[in-house]
């Protein structure tokens, strides 16, 4: 809201100093404005006032039109003055009726404004028809007041914002042509002190201040406006000040760049050729920030503090493709600028704006090589969604769906394990685990993508304080079991001394041929010599397989000592091999020949951890949810001293467990809910997580062989029709050997 405090007026100008309350320290704050009288010699006949070219009328235009004038006036008065009297005429002894006052009133007034229009006829029709030579201006000149438009001049602040300031400012100004011409170009004292200050205000103040209502932004505005205002010639004379500023100055002699700065233009202009893309403006952001002691100043340039992008528009593709890659680059966010409490589509530097410059650049080439390459293979035909702000802050009516590498967005990630949202986050998460252990619908592989996407939910709801790591689960009792080692020590014996003897007799040998010489001697201690192909080999049976059997007893302890994995080289070096070991699934047995051939929940068996869990626990009024995750995956973002204190909260409860309002959540109230709108829902990308796009397993039914048998009793007048299922051949399993 602006109000008008003084008017001035000295010599030639006039002034205006009003109140701004918007302004950058409101009411502390005056702002003076000027406009200067312009001469006659440039105003037209038609810019002056009626009387005024009357009265500079020359002879003998002004003999003959002005009396004409009085002649017409006095003629229209008299017609209008004749009537006033005859409405009087009755009431010349007695009270005017207020009618009769009324209408009298309005005939006055219409004389007024008949003698107005009169006289600006006349001069439309006859003076200004005149030539300029008819007319002396000088005459004039003192009596006209036409001012040209208002400028800005100057601000006030602070304790200088006072009348006699002011007054005194505009004195000179008017009367003084150095003051004047130094005060129009910007080079007076003050000047420069107060584009150091409006420059820096924000910058230095901060938004926390600006926000408060406590008073300290109008504090530290004040405390900068006062150092300024005695050291501001120190940090223009500052050679680094002088250098960035000459740096960022734009270029002489260039035409003007509006839609961004040389620095970005080429990112601008990639962005730009993507369909749907629409930019506001850019700019490339100041080089560097001054360090005085005291303060970090902005010198006086073009560039705002921080480089940036405005997007009026884009696309989801490269919405999304801006998401999945802004962790690769740490000085682009999306986030609003300081100060700035414009929404939108802003890509902004955090602070380093020459990285910025590269690095923007870097974003812009990836995403258009990619979303080019995309549009290509979609078809020109094909509408593209647009958006115009960021929907990774808020629920968006369209969850955007990740377009190249990642699961999910990071920012929907974020804003789904926020406190105001993580109870409904957490429903759908529940209904999720559910899916992912409904092993008769779904395939092993979607099923461990769906675990997975748990698994990140409760990492960033951990990060993000909502969910609290509340206990460990041991599974470190089973590990033992999980080793044949009496079988495995047999067969790797049985298989040692078999390649030895293949290697003594000259035959050619396998890739095991070397690990097993090694093993020769670090069982006996002498390395296996072929010169004699007759000696027989100074090992036995029961000597190497109850060597073997203590290796891997060793091994197996360690494990469980040190709470870290066997390393499947440390079984090779002992010729020991899944299938005589570990105790392998039958429909897997048969892929399975090296320890490479494993799959993450089969090598899980050498881990003494493997079957251990951390519980995350959530409770609230109307919520209560138990879930786990493996004890290696929530290791992995867990601190140290987090583990070792859940290590002290052992429990065996592995039920996971999901209420909400009261009402227990069941796995047929959950497969209620199509897994596919529930990860639609969370913002999923589900062909990123899913190899099999949630395709649910067939039944398959088993055709019998259908045989037909004369009845042996026909009397009940049909025909018994007998089934018989083929029955299931089960092959021996054997142990099978590395090839």
């Amino acid at each position: 809201m602006r109000v008008e405090m003084y008017k001035l007026a000295y010599g030639n100008y006039k002034f205006c100093a009003e109140i701004d309350t918007g302004a950058e320290v409101g009411d502390n704050q005056l702002t003076l404005w000027y406009s200067e009288k312009l001469a006659l010699e440039t105003l037209s006949l038609a810019q002056l006032d009626a009387r005024l070219l009357l009265k500079a009328l020359k002879e003998p235009h002004k003999s003959l039109l002005l009396p004409y004038l009085d002649e017409i006036k006095h003629a229209e008065q008299q017609s209008i003055e004749q009537e006033i009297a005859r409405l009087l005429q009755p009431y010349s002894t007695q009270k005017i009726p207020g009618n009769v006052k009324q209408r009298i009133r309005q005939l006055r007034e219409k004389i007024h404004s008949m003698l107005q229009t009169l006289e600006a006829r006349f001069v439309q029709e006859e003076i200004l028809t005149l030539d300029r030579d008819s007319f002396d201006l000088n005459a004039i000149e003192q009596d006209c007041h036409i001012y040209g438009e208002w400028h800005f001049l100057r601000d006030f602040f602070f304790e200088e914002a006072t009348y006699d300031n002011i007054r005194r400012f505009c004195h000179d100004f008017a009367l003084d042509e150095a003051v004047r011409q130094e005060a129009i170009a910007r080079e007076a004292r003050w000047a420069k002190r107060n584009a150091l200050f409006t420059r820096n205000l924000l910058s230095v103040v901060g938004e926390k201040a600006l926000l408060s209502n406590d008073g300290s932004y109008m504090r530290s505005a004040l405390e900068l406006f006062r150092w300024l205002d005695l050291h501001f010639e120190e940090v223009l004379a500052n050679p680094e000040y002088q250098r960035i500023n000459a740096l960022d100055q734009p270029a002489k002699n260039m035409p003007p760049i509006h839609d961004s700065d040389a620095s970005i233009r080429p990112a601008v202009e990639l962005f730009k050729n993507l369909p749907g893309t629409a930019i506001r403006h850019s700019c490339q952001g100041v080089s560097a920030k001054i360090d005085m002691g005291d303060y970090s100043l902005l010198t006086i340039t073009p560039h705002e503090e921080y480089a940036y992008i405005a997007f009026n528009t884009m696309g989801y593709l490269l919405h999304d493709a801006i998401i999945d890659r802004l962790h690769e680059f740490p000085t682009i966010t999306t986030e609003r600028i300081p100060c700035n409490f414009n929404t939108g589509l802003f890509l902004r530097s955090t602070g380093d704006n020459i990285r910025f410059r590269e690095e923007i650049y870097q974003l812009a080439r990836q995403i258009h090589s990619i979303l080019t390459a995309g549009c290509e293979a979609r078809g020109s035909d094909e509408p593209e969604r647009l958006i115009t702000g960021w929907e990774t802050a808020n629920n968006p009516a369209y969850p955007p769906q990740t377009s190249d590498c990642a699961d999910i967005l990071p920012g929907r990630l974020e804003w789904l394990c926020l406190p105001e949202q993580i109870e409904g986050t957490l429903l759908q998460i529940s209904h999720l685990n559910h899916w992912a252990k409904a092993a008769d619908r779904l395939y092993y592989d979607d099923r461990q993508g769906l675990y997975s996407v748990k698994a990140r939910f409760l990492k960033q709801a951990y990060y993000n304080g909502t969910v609290q790591p509340v206990g460990y689960v041991d599974g470190g009792a089973a590990f033992p079991k999980n080793f044949a080692v009496e079988s495995a020590a047999a067969v790797a014996a049985d298989f040692l001394l078999e390649t030895l003897e293949d290697k003594k007799r000259g035959q050619r040998g396998n890739e095991y041929s070397n690990a097993a010489m090694r093993l020769f001697q670090r069982i006996t201690g002498q390395p296996f010599l072929v010169q004699d192909k007759e000696q027989t080999i100074a090992l036995k049976q029961e000597q190497a397989e109850a060597v073997i059997h203590s290796y891997l007893h060793d091994l197996i302890e360690q494990a469980r000592q040190t709470h870290q994995p066997i390393a499947h080289q440390r079984l090779e070096e002992l010729l020991v091999f899944p299938g005589e070991i570990l105790d392998i699934a039958v429909t897997r047995y048969r892929y399975i020949s090296t320890w490479d051939d494993l799959d993450k929940n089969e090598l899980r068996k050498l881990d003494p951890e493997g079957l251990s869990l951390i519980s995350f626990g959530y409770e609230s009024a109307s919520a209560r949810y138990i879930f786990h995750l493996p004890f290696r995956t929530a290791q992995e973002f867990l601190p140290e001293d987090e583990i070792t204190r859940l290590r002290g909260h052992v429990s065996s409860e592995r039920k996971e467990y999901g209420s909400a309002y009261g009402r227990t959540i069941t796995a047929e109230e959950s497969n209620s809910h199509p897994i596919e709108e529930l990860l639609q829902t969370l913002g999923v990308n589900i062909s990123k997580i899913c190899p099999h796009k949630l395709e649910r397993k067939q039944e398959r039914t088993i055709q019998p062989s259908r045989q037909w048998h004369e009845p042996d009793n026909n009397e009940d007048g049909y025909q018994q029709y007998l089934y018989e299922m083929p029955r299931k051949k089960h092959k021996a399993r054997k142990k099978k050997r590395p090839q």
